[in-house]
């Protein structure tokens, strides 16, 4: 998980603002959040001081997609199998 320290933050879609004292009594709740690919903001006095992030690249994929940035494929990469052999090779067809 990394911590960042920031003086200006603009709350976003998948993130949510949270007081030092609700972070220190709901930490274990927190962090699992932030295992789901969300970011907190951490305040003091409403002022943001700090931003917990997800270190996992698969929840911050989750997070991304929750935002809308980017959308999941429809299906999965398929194989694309043996090469098809036509009987001459591409430099033989371009060489026509």
């Amino acid at each position: 998980m990394a911590i960042t320290v920031s003086e200006k933050s603009a709350t976003k879609r998948g993130s949510q603002e949270v007081g030092i004292r609700d972070l220190r009594d709901g930490l274990s709740k927190h962090l699992a959040s932030v295992v789901e690919g969300n970011r907190i903001v951490v305040t003091d006095h409403g002022k943001p001081i700090a931003e917990i992030l997800p270190l996992n690249e698969y929840a911050a994929i989750a997070g991304l997609e929750r935002e809308g940035r980017i959308t999941p494929a429809l299906s999965p990469k398929r194989d694309p199998g043996e090469p098809l052999d036509f009987g001459f090779s591409l430099r033989d067809f371009l060489d026509r």
